[in-house]
Order: C-alpha cells, then sequence, then structure tokens
C-alpha cells in the first residue's frame, strides 16, 4: 500500500526516486536531506541546511550571533577622569587639603573606583606633588599640561593618551575633584544618561537636584538648571531661575540646583573643547552654556539629594566641623573622623 503527502503533489518536477514507503521526497520538502544519495548523508550539507532554516539566532539559539547583532549587545566602555590642578585661585593646593585626616582627592578616587559603570578611573594633574600622593595609595595618576585652560582639556589630554595606548572607550566622565564624598550611584547614572541616549544631538550629561532653602538658590556659586519635560536643559545660571517679577526667591518653585558632575560621547570631546566660547558661557562663567547655545543637547539626570563640593577655605572647616560632630551622612551612614562609620565608608 502506497503512502503519499497529500499537500505533496506528484509531478515530473517535484516528483524524485520512490523510497522504501513508495514515497518520493522533493528538493522542496522539509524531510528533504541536502547531499542524500543512494542512501548515503552528506552531513556537512545537511548541517549547512539545518543552519539556513534556523530563523532564531543569538545565546538563546542554536547559532552565535551574527556581528551586527554582537555589535549593539556590546557595552559601552567608560572612562572616568578627575582632573586635580593644584594652583587654585581661590583655593591653592586644595586636591591635598585634610579631611578627616585624609587629602581631599583620596576621597574622591576612592569613592569614584566603587562605580559599577567606569571601566578604568584616573586622575589628570598639572602637579608632581598630587601625582605622588595619588601613587602612594595605589591610584592612577597622568601629568598633564600645566597650560590647561581647564579640567575639560585635561580629560581629552588623558582620553588622548589612552587611545594612543590602543585603549577605545565610547563615554567619558569628568568627575570634579573637589567632591570628596561623590555617589558612586551618581556616576552610574551620568554615564548612562550619555549611553543610553536615544536623540543623536545628546552628547552630554550632567545631575541635579532640588534646591533646599533659599540660600541654596541665591548662591552665585551654585548653578541653577532649568529643563524641558524631556529632562533636556534649557539653560544654566547663577541667577535665580526660574526668574520672577519680584526678582526674589519664592518658596513655591521648584528650583533645581546642578551638581558638578558630566559625561561625555568620546567623539564629542575634541568637538567640545574646540569650541569657541559663547556669549553665554563669558556672560555667566559656565563652560556647558556654549553647548546649549551651539544647538547640541544636554540631558540631566535627577537625584534626591548629595554632598556637594568644596570651594573655598570656609566650606572645607565647615565640612571637617561636620565630620567632627558626627552631622556628616554619607551612603547611609554617619561619618565620624577615626570612627568605625568613617572607616568603613573605604
Amino acid at each position: 500500500k502506497r503512502h503519499f503527502f497529500p499537500h505533496f503533489p506528484r509531478s515530473r518536477k517535484t516528483h524524485t526516486k520512490r523510497n522504501k514507503m513508495g514515497c518520493g521526497q522533493s528538493k522542496n520538502h522539509p524531510e528533504f536531506t541536502p547531499g542524500k544519495q543512494d542512501g548515503k548523508v552528506d552531513y556537512r550539507a545537511k548541517k549547512a541546511a539545518l543552519a539556513r532554516s534556523h530563523k532564531h539566532d543569538g545565546p538563546s539559539g542554536r547559532l552565535p550571533a551574527s556581528i551586527d547583532e554582537q555589535n549593539k549587545k556590546k557595552q559601552p566602555r567608560v572612562l572616568g577622569i578627575i582632573p586635580a590642578r593644584y594652583g587654585s585661585t581661590r583655593f591653592p593646593g586644595k586636591p591635598l587639603a585634610d579631611i578627616a585626616g585624609k587629602p581631599m582627592i583620596w576621597h574622591t578616587y576612592t569613592n569614584a573606583c566603587k562605580s559599577r559603570a567606569l571601566d578604568l578611573c584616573i586622575v589628570a594633574t598639572d602637579d608632581a606633588r598630587i601625582k605622588k600622593v595619588v601613587e602612594s595609595f595605589g591610584g592612577i595618576c597622568v601629568l598633564t599640561n600645566p597650560e590647561c585652560v581647564n579640567g575639560t582639556e585635561r580629560c581629552l589630554e588623558v582620553y588622548k593618551k589612552c587611545i594612543k595606548k590602543g585603549e577605545e572607550y565610547d563615554v567619558i566622565v569628568n568627575i570634579q575633584g573637589d567632591e570628596p564624598f561623590i555617589e558612586p550611584e551618581h556616576i552610574d547614572l551620568v554615564a548612562q544618561i550619555v549611553c543610553e541616549a536615544e536623540e543623536d544631538d545628546v552628547c552630554m550629561g550632567t545631575l541635579c537636584r532640588p534646591a533646599i532653602d533659599r540660600k541654596d538658590v541665591e548662591g552665585v556659586n551654585n548653578v541653577k538648571v532649568v529643563v524641558d519635560r524631556n529632562m533636556n536643559a534649557l539653560y544654566f545660571s547663577r541667577a535665580i531661575i526660574p526668574h520672577n517679577k519680584s526678582g526674589t526667591y519664592d518658596p513655591d518653585t521648584k528650583y533645581l540646583r546642578k551638581l558638578g558632575i558630566y559625561s561625555y560621547r568620546a567623539d564629542f570631546l575634541p568637538e567640545y573643547v574646540r569650541m569657541p566660547e559663547s556669549m553665554l558661557q563669558i556672560s555667566e562663567d559656565l563652560e556647558q552654556n556654549k553647548v546649549i547655545e551651539a544647538g547640541y543637547k544636554i540631558k540631566l539626570g535627577w537625584v534626591e539629594d548629595a554632598v556637594h563640593g568644596v570651594d573655598t577655605v570656609g566650606q572645607l572647616e565647615a565640612l571637617n566641623l561636620a565630620i567632627e560632630r558626627g552631622e556628616l551622612m554619607h551612603r547611609g551612614k554617619r561619618i565620624k573622623k577615626g570612627g568605625k562609620s568613617f572607616k568603613g565608608q573605604f
């Protein structure tokens, strides 16, 4: 008794030599085995046919992911750079200033290295004294040109040196050297902003938090920012913004204070440094304003709280006094000089 597949028509074009069951196979039939002749199977041809028939690939499939698929899943490499200048006009030698028995740069570097986003963290300095201290506690430090105008230029110089060594990075995070209690999670967030930006014109990221009080808003050293509904910066200012008709602080207005950390697309950083100074940059003495003025976007991440940096000797004294009194909280714990809670942070 002969058996035929009901969906498989017998014709001169598709019918081949009958098998023992009286059923012929065609090249269009799923049971057809390439390379099978006179009962012999070409397993190499069979494997190639199976490979072509599988639509799925990747880790959960039977085939390795294609090169394009692997590139899509490739994690961006992130380089953290801490510019640390010795000759600050307001506070000379600030990176080496003592905070609870340790130099400021030690606090900043140690906390930055806890970030999960960073593949490498480097201190960029213009002074051999800072380099010596950083290397004494096992940190990585690179001497940069003393003529660098600002921390951004130091970041670019370090990035170029990494490229010459064959090290490639997709995102650069600029971590202020005077942020001794920087949160590692904040570094993760600012790196994520650029890594996951869907808009092509988002080339920088930074962070902001809600302003605490009137003093927090009115201080000219406290940079404020206004954003659009997509958390893209509209403007950075030392003045009170948003600014009402009376020109005074309004407790009902939601003010945002910018934090001192930035992330850049690696391919944008050279362009950023080459940009000429803009009117808004000069007016506010805020470098990031030239990016907005040039038509690029800076996206902000929101954090609820942060321990801010040290700009003056008075702020350093106040910080050490708060540590002595046990008033400073960091990463959910109270910091106290020489206490277990302080040592436990690092």
